[in-house]
């Protein structure tokens, strides 16, 4: 997921930096975060907080539905885990629609219980998928709820 989060450049930077500090000697996560965070250039404390320093994982339940007349999909994506522990991620949904050979990939940013997406879309979708590559440590329910 790190990797994912700060892409492969920053991350192989990061391991590289990590392993010239620290080989042979002692390190802590701490130390790890440090190399992590100046190889991307950003706070990475949401991340390490969420998954080093709690149990658990993304307990998603989410609905779809296709409006016509605007030609927009919109997606409502709800964090049901517990009360309070709510995770912030990046979120990949892949779209397909019908006569289109290749799907249609967003990349939105999850951080509240609720979040709604709307997407302009020519025609109602065939197939929808939150994280097609399964990145994130979750379980994702989606489903359809009608078209307008």
């Amino acid at each position: 997921m790190l990797r994912d989060m700060i892409g492969e450049t920053a991350f192989k930077k990061g391991i590289q930096s990590y392993y010239k500090n620290y080989m042979n000697g002692s390190a802590t996560t701490n130390n790890f975060k440090q190399e992590m965070e100046k190889a991307a250039n950003q706070d990475l404390t949401t991340f390490f907080n969420q998954w080093l320093h709690r149990g658990g994982l993304i307990k998603i339940k989410s609905d779809w539905k296709y409006d016509s007349i605007k030609k927009q999909l919109t997606l409502t994506v709800n964090q049901i885990q517990n009360k309070n522990e709510f995770y912030s991620f990046p979120l990949d949904i892949t779209i397909t629609i019908p006569g289109n050979n290749q799907a249609i990939i967003k990349k939105v940013v999850v951080n509240k219980a609720t979040e709604i997406f709307v997407f302009p879309l020519a025609k109602i979708p065939v197939t929808i998928e939150l994280d097609p590559r399964k990145v994130l440590l979750s379980k994702i329910e989606l489903v359809k709820t009608g078209e307008q």
